[in-house]
């Protein structure tokens, strides 16, 4: 009986090694990404983690519907908090297991929509290297882009075991709290009810089914009543008042879906807003490389799965593309159809010519090199932004510790990491309620201020 058990984990057991081998780089990181995992931590300092859960793991309303709403995110970020000082390799260790776990999960939707083992453990190996993942992993704060998707994943599998598998009605329970539980994790959720049409592609007659719109209102009740009780704030965010780094405008939405569609492709990009030093004319041999992939499709596998492939790649990016800008982590649902379609380009293009197998082996490569610049790029940031953290904590110990100081950056040294540790902080080390501001390295500041410079090694000094 045991014996005959293994087959069946060995898959994911594959996926989930691989996960921890091939996305080492991530666990290794000894810093962070970003001031947001450190404001986390700064409150539960300060006020406690049980404070902190009803503070972050509360639902309101909020000024806008940017105010992100998210406490089921909030809270397991709060757990990672209590190991972000002493033991990182914990903190990043989750991330990439609850990374490896939705491509587990991605491996079951595969088999389950008809996918055969080959290629549904292709793409999921694929989907673990996957550029369009890797800021969503490598960055601890952006996990709730992970868990949305992890709970969205759990509830298509219940709606289908439901409306296809014929399951029990109690199931219809499962689907209401993972539905909850992603709406919950990310707002992004309110789109995931549309991948019913998942088991319309599979069979067009279960339209005609009672069991189809019933797992379809289900599914949709949480996103409906999220929506209904945050319409005031909404509302505010589009009205012609309000003004910000997550304004919509309907003007980025263009410009929104060409770095979306080019992103996979463009190697020498890691944070997709840098997009704007890379010239036009690699930019667009990133865009015309992915359009020649999807021609590929439409001639091996038919025009149908092009149409359904975009639907799929940018519905996710539904709620986020009138923002001025497409992070890289929100690209992370969209790193499940692009690692499927290179999954069923390699296994078609089998019975092809030689050129198209070697096409599909270059068009792997490209994605694997393009993931391990960024993994390259999150772990120089993390490694920097370290050694700034600890050599600003020597330099302040050492001065009189006054409650305002000012940083400043050598020619050629990453102030932008610095603005990445003191944004909405007051703390260096254990002191607090401190005011935190860099200047460029010619702003005049009195001679009694403290001024901490930092060199192009990301070491911070005092002159």
């Amino acid at each position: 009986m045991i014996n005959k058990k293994i087959p069946l984990f060995k898959p994911y057991l594959i996926i989930i090694c691989s996960s921890l081998v091939l996305l080492i780089l991530l666990i290794s990181n000894i810093g962070y990404y970003s001031h947001d995992e450190w404001q986390k931590l700064d409150y539960i300092l300060v006020h406690g983690i049980k404070s902190y859960i009803f503070a972050f793991g509360s639902i309101h309303v909020g000024d806008t519907f940017a105010t992100p709403v998210r406490p089921v995110s909030f809270i397991i970020q709060g757990g990672y908090a209590l190991f972000m000082e002493n033991y990182p390799v914990v903190v990043h260790t989750c991330d990439v297991l609850s990374h490896a776990i939705i491509a587990c999960l991605l491996y079951k939707v595969i088999l389950r929509f008809g996918g055969c083992k080959k290629m549904a453990l292709i793409a999921s190996l694929i989907f673990v290297v996957n550029p369009l993942s890797m800021i969503a992993v490598g960055w601890s704060a952006a996990l709730m882009d992970r868990y949305y998707v992890l709970f969205g994943l759990l509830t298509l599998l219940c709606v289908d075991s439901y409306v296809r598998l014929r399951s029990s009605s109690i199931i219809l329970l499962l689907v209401l709290i993972f539905s909850f539980l992603s709406i919950m994790s990310k707002e992004t959720a309110i789109i995931l009810p549309s991948l019913v049409c998942l088991i319309l592609f599979k069979d067009l007659n279960f339209i005609k089914s009672k069991r189809f719109w019933v797992g379809l209102i289900v599914w949709s009740i949480p996103a409906v009543t999220y929506l209904i009780y945050r319409l005031p704030a909404l509302i505010v965010s589009f009205s012609n008042h309000v003004n910000g780094t997550y304004s919509p405008h309907l003007s980025s939405v263009v410009d929104n879906v060409i770095l979306s569609f080019l992103y996979p492709f463009a190697i020498n990009l890691a944070e997709s807003g840098n997009w704007i030093f890379i010239s036009d004319t690699y930019l667009t041999i990133y865009f015309c490389i992915h359009l020649i992939v999807l021609a590929v499709v439409g001639r091996t596998l038919g025009i149908k799965y092009v149409f359904f492939y975009l639907f799929l790649y940018f519905i996710c990016l539904v709620p986020v593309l009138t923002l001025p800008l497409v992070a890289g982590q929100y690209l992370y649902a969209s790193g499940l159809i692009f690692s499927v379609m290179i999954s069923s380009l390699i296994i078609s293009t089998c019975r092809y010519n030689f050129i198209l197998r070697i096409s599909s082996l270059l068009l792997v490569i490209l994605v694997v090199l393009h993931s391990y610049y960024i993994q390259l790029n999150v772990y120089q940031r993390g490694e920097c932004m370290n050694t700034a953290m600890v050599s600003m904590e020597s330099v302040y110990l050492s001065s009189s510790r006054p409650t305002q100081v000012f940083f400043k950056a050598d020619p050629g040294a990453p102030l932008w990491i610095i603005d990445s540790i003191i944004t909405g902080r007051g703390r260096i080390g254990v002191y607090d309620n401190l005011s935190l501001k860099s200047l460029q390295s010619d702003a005049i500041v009195s001679p009694n201020n403290l001024v901490i410079w930092m060199n192009k090694d990301c070491i911070e000094y005092a002159k």
